[in-house]
């Protein structure tokens, strides 16, 4: 018995490692399936984690690529930049401009208010990174970016209202320019206000992005930038964001697989008996699973055979264990075959 139940934990525990592996496997996929030009990837990641990416598109030259994520309203997103293969002469700038709104850019590998990155150096391999979790909008203040609900209006006068073509969209520039040295106090950003869009417009049903309430800096610390020349442009990455009932209904994102009642684990019933075991017990077991059928003749035949051989093994064991009532006479004890747990098609191991 120990040996069988030893071996039916190992085939467990392998099947979950299994499953854990998978799961790995497929979040690591889906962390490196970020949109990537050569050397240079970015993502979008909300809550910590990266965006799903849909229909990924690459023009003809190879120097943009585009796909769609997800959006939801109050969600705030930090853009996410990489570069495996930074170079030793030239800094690379990550610009950033969100529904045709440009934001201040990041250094890879810069750390600042607002900016997180590192410039990692292992044997080698050389990785600067960076991302933009808040935008600077004045010398102690910033703001989170959030996706927000696009406002709409029934006014015809809003009908001929022109709509950016990079409206719904969250641009990455990948460049290598030269950084200046000199540092200048952050000037104060513009917050725009999304303005109303008719209810018949094309965009009608798309996010906008928004900016969210002010965050104060710990009064010390002031929001800085640097300049710098531009040098080439590297890569250009388009992010299309929508709600993602209009992707799944659009045929962008795949759809929500239908719900499907729980497949319980099946049962396993450990036949084999130490030597020093109650083999009484085993066969009150089986005496209660007879009757109850098995959904193929070989595990019935298989059970008789165990049952039969027991009993040979025990030939003063009592088909069903009978107990002295208080007047001394013997009364049988009743077994009710419904209260097992043992259904029909149930898998029994036999082993």
């Amino acid at each position: 018995m120990i040996g069988v139940r030893a071996v039916t934990v190992t085939a467990r525990l392998s099947s979950l490692q299994a499953t854990l592996l998978s799961l790995r496997t497929a979040k690591h996929a889906q962390r490196n399936s970020s949109m990537q030009i050569g050397a240079y990837s970015a993502s979008i990641h909300v809550d910590g984690e990266p965006l799903p990416e849909y229909g990924l598109e690459t023009s003809a030259d190879g120097k943009e690529v585009s796909c769609w994520i997800p959006s939801e309203a109050g969600k705030a997103f930090t853009p996410n930049f990489r570069d495996s293969a930074p170079s030793l002469k030239y800094t690379t700038l990550a610009k950033l401009n969100v529904d045709d709104v440009r934001c201040p850019g990041t250094y890879l590998g810069n750390l600042r208010p607002g900016h997180s990155g590192r410039l990692s150096h292992q044997p080698g391999h050389v990785l600067s990174e960076s991302k933009i979790e808040t935008i600077a909008t004045g010398p102690y203040s910033r703001r989170q970016i959030v996706f927000g609900s696009r406002v709409l209006t029934d006014d015809d006068a809003y009908l001929d209202q022109s709509i950016s073509p990079h409206a719904g969209t969250i641009q990455i520039a990948f460049s290598h320019c030269v950084k200046h040295a000199n540092t200048d106090i952050a000037s104060a950003f513009h917050v725009p206000k999304a303005n109303a869009i008719h209810e018949r417009s094309k965009k009608a049903a798309a996010h906008v992005v928004e900016f969210g309430p002010e965050i104060g800096n710990d009064g010390h610390t002031l929001n800085r930038t640097s300049s710098c020349d531009h040098v080439r442009t590297l890569a250009r990455m388009v992010f299309k964001y929508r709600p993602i009932e209009l992707l799944r209904a659009q045929g962008i994102a795949p759809q929500l697989k239908p719900r499907t009642a729980p497949v319980h684990n099946p049962t396993v019933l450990d036949l084999t008996m130490d030597e020093d075991a109650d083999d009484g017990e085993e066969i009150q077991r089986l005496e209660v699973c007879l009757p109850l059928g098995f959904d193929h003749r070989s595990r019935f035949r298989a059970f008789q055979a165990r049952l039969r051989s027991l009993r040979e093994k025990n030939p003063n064991k009592r088909k069903i264990k009978d107990e002295p009532d208080v007047g001394g006479s013997v009364k049988r004890k009743k077994i009710k075959n419904e209260s097992s747990s043992f259904r029909l098609g149930e898998v029994i191991d036999l082993t």
